[in-house]
């Protein structure tokens, strides 16, 4: 996934100031991972993208659009007013926290001028991506199967974005990546990732139960062997008396 962030960006003008690239990450809620002010050079764009811990979790592509629009797309953060700004939207799944507001957030970033393209990549429903994407969706939208079948339809798009504005591309993705110009990236991963965060997360759980559990098992087997120890060796008193008493009257007879 980072190498297709980085191929996306491999032919951007980073190094001239032309192109801007910032990057955030989401799942249940949106992370930025860093700004378009941040950076200068490409190779530093690739080393902040190499450096991005994926997250595994929901997708809530309402909140990263909302960041991206409200905290991104900002002049403090180095949005540049005079330049276009352009979002690529690429994303695995449909929205499932949030998921009323996707559309009515993207409506509002393209309200205040943001160029929005959706990607899909295996979608079933495209209802959503649809929504999503700047008028008219299908100038605007494209849906593939995998990841390889987006190298040449990218390309073309890169091409075309870098054509549209002097510098400002915002790429939002759940799962995937990003590109160029005053850009944003967002991702929220669910491949590529090793093991799953959540995964670790309740296996380490069971396996503190279950320690617990055994802690719990060898104390109350501890206390009952001593309970019964107690018990056989406290005879009461009068019991003893009766037994020696028993003894004597046996003995005299």
């Amino acid at each position: 996934m980072k190498h297709f962030t980085k191929d996306l960006l491999v032919n951007s003008d980073i190094d001239g100031g032309n192109v801007r690239v910032a990057a955030a990450s989401f799942s249940m809620r949106g992370f930025i991972n860093f700004q378009l002010k941040d950076y200068r050079t490409k190779n530093d764009v690739f080393n902040a993208i190499d450096k991005i811990q994926y997250i595994v979790g929901s997708t809530n592509t309402a909140d990263a659009i909302r960041l991206m629009r409200v905290d991104m797309f900002t002049a403090d953060n180095g949005d540049r007013p005079d330049v276009k700004n352009i979002a690529i939207i690429i994303t695995d799944g449909v929205s499932n926290v949030n998921a009323e507001t996707t559309i009515p957030e993207a409506e509002k970033a393209r309200d205040v001028g943001i160029h929005i393209y959706a990607i899909g990549i295996g979608l079933s429903n495209l209802t959503e991506l649809h929504g999503i994407a700047s008028v008219p969706a299908k100038d605007n939208s494209l849906d593939v199967q995998s990841f390889d079948e987006l190298k040449g339809p990218m390309k073309t798009l890169s091409s075309k974005s870098t054509a549209q504005l002097s510098t400002t591309i915002s790429f939002l993705e759940s799962t995937t990546n990003a590109l160029l110009s005053n850009t944003t990236f967002f991702e929220e991963s669910t491949a590529d990732a090793g093991i799953p965060t959540y995964v670790i997360i309740i296996v380490t759980a069971l396996v503190l139960m279950l320690i617990a559990a055994l802690v719990v098992i060898i104390v109350v087997c501890y206390k009952r062997k001593r309970a019964n120890h107690s018990s056989s060796c406290n005879i009461p008193q009068n019991q003893i008396t009766e037994q020696r008493e028993l003894i004597v009257q046996t003995t005299r007879q």
